[in-house]
């Protein structure tokens, strides 16, 4: 399941960077998308949303951080 990777190619000359692991560039891209809404939700002096986006901030990254661990342990890593 979490063995998606793909090749980047930069530059003119195709030079091959490195394999990018799908899920967990999904667990950065979504906590870096909740603590953006932490001051969004600062902006309109919504409490709630301050604190769903804190708690979803925590979950993602504890979600990242468990994934990791299990692909590490698997040797996916």
């Amino acid at each position: 399941m979490f063995d998606c990777k793909i090749k980047l190619l930069f530059g003119l000359g195709g030079i091959l960077l490195k394999s990018v692991n799908l899920p967990m560039l999904g667990f950065a891209i979504a906590t870096a998308f909740f603590m953006m809404l932490i001051g969004v939700a600062i902006s309109y002096k919504s409490l709630l949303g301050i604190i769903l986006s804190i708690i979803a901030v925590i979950i993602i990254m504890g979600l990242g951080f468990t994934t990791k661990k299990k692909m590490r342990e698997k040797g996916r890593i």
